[in-house]
């Protein structure tokens, strides 16, 4: 007897549970609709810029730790820009952030709607070898997004982070970011306001 290759055996079960199946539809696949909570997410959409200032440690601590001669930015500088791609199922992000005398970081993310964990999921990827994944969920009361993640840096080590995103107005961003990892505990707040 001559014995059924792979694919033969792959081909006789399909089959066998097709003919079984008498609920499966033939209809032709419809893509589902949009989820209502991406309209959220709309309030992203455009380009901002802004600042952010350092916390915890303080200015004065970091400035102590910095190389004889060289001097700590009080403020850093971010820029970020939100548009939608996938028929409107993600908004995708792309950033930069300055690091500190003469270094920026550049990252790009994504965020969308979880039907499934209703909540909204977030991912980002930097070009200094980080990234993150997390979830994020909007008050509406409070008009704030609150974001959790966990990540690991270019050197492989874990940290998390968890901040919120307050819209003071459609223009307007007043945020705080608290993350732990290798170099302890980092808080950061600052403003973000749209320019175009």
């Amino acid at each position: 007897m001559r014995k059924l290759g792979l694919m033969g055996t792959v081909l006789i079960v399909g089959i066998t549970g097709c003919s079984q199946n008498s609920q499966m539809s033939m209809d032709p696949m419809q893509r589902p609709d949009l989820a209502p909570e991406l309209a959220q997410l709309n309030r992203f959409v455009g380009e901002w810029e802004g600042r952010a200032e350092m916390v915890e440690p303080s200015y004065e601590e970091m400035q102590a730790s910095m190389p004889e001669g060289e001097e700590m930015p009080k403020y850093f500088m971010i820029a970020e820009s939100y548009e939608w791609t996938l028929g409107g199922r993600c908004l995708r992000t792309t950033s930069w952030r300055e690091m500190g005398p003469g270094q920026r970081a550049n990252y790009e993310g994504m965020m969308t709607w979880d039907p499934k964990d209703q909540v909204y999921k977030v991912w980002w990827f930097g070009d200094w070898g980080d990234r993150a994944t997390g979830t994020m969920t909007w008050d509406e009361e409070a008009k704030t997004f609150h974001m959790e993640v966990k990540g690991i840096d270019g050197h492989g080590q874990k940290g998390r982070g968890e901040g919120t995103m307050k819209f003071l107005s459609d223009d307007t961003v007043e945020w705080t970011w608290t993350e732990k990892g290798p170099m302890g505990t980092m808080k950061l707040k600052g403003m973000n306001k749209r320019v175009r």
